[in-house]
Parts: structure tokens; sequence; C-alpha cells
């Protein structure tokens, strides 16, 4: 399966279309949970343990050592949205 039709796909059996949205936001460290992709840190990174800049938290000992570092970081999320194709072709102009 190639990456668009991962992004971007329609089905008119299942009378839906989906499409993933991705957004990037700033959050405390408090907020931080195993999984999440850090984009950013509020310190350079050369003053932290990471080799990379960008990583998944796999470990809870990651989070810890990204809290222990910084205040705020910045992490990418992606979520699916799926629309009915009826309300899409409303959106579009077109009629049924």
């Amino acid at each position: 399966m190639d990456l668009s039709s991962v992004r971007n796909r329609q089905s008119a059996k299942s009378g839906y279309r989906e499409a993933v949205v991705s957004d990037q936001r700033w959050i405390h460290r408090n907020q931080l949970k195993r999984g999440m992709y850090v984009v950013e840190l509020d310190v350079p990174w050369e003053n932290t343990p990471f080799m990379f800049q960008g990583f998944f938290l796999d470990t809870q000992k990651q989070v810890e050592q990204v809290q222990a570092h910084c205040e705020y970081v910045l992490v990418k999320t992606e979520k699916i949205a799926r629309k009915s194709l009826n309300s899409y072709k409303r959106m579009c102009g077109t009629t049924k």
C-alpha cells in the first residue's frame, strides 16, 4: 500500500472519506507519554543526552529523560479524520 492511499483515501463501499491530519504543538513536559513523537525541545539538543533531533518516546525512561532536561516539547500528532461521502459532495458543490 502506498503512502498516498494511507494519507487520503475514499471508499464508496463504506460511504466515507478519510484523511490523516498532522499537527505540531508545544506541550508541557508533564503531558508527555510513551508513543509521542518529539520534534523539538525548548533547549539546545547538544545540552541533552539525545543523539538525534526528532524521535519517538519508546520507553518510560526516555519520557523521564526529556522531562528532566526540558520544560516544553514540540510534539507531532496525527489523527484520522472521517467524513461521510454525502457531506463531502455537498461541500464540493455537487449533488447526489
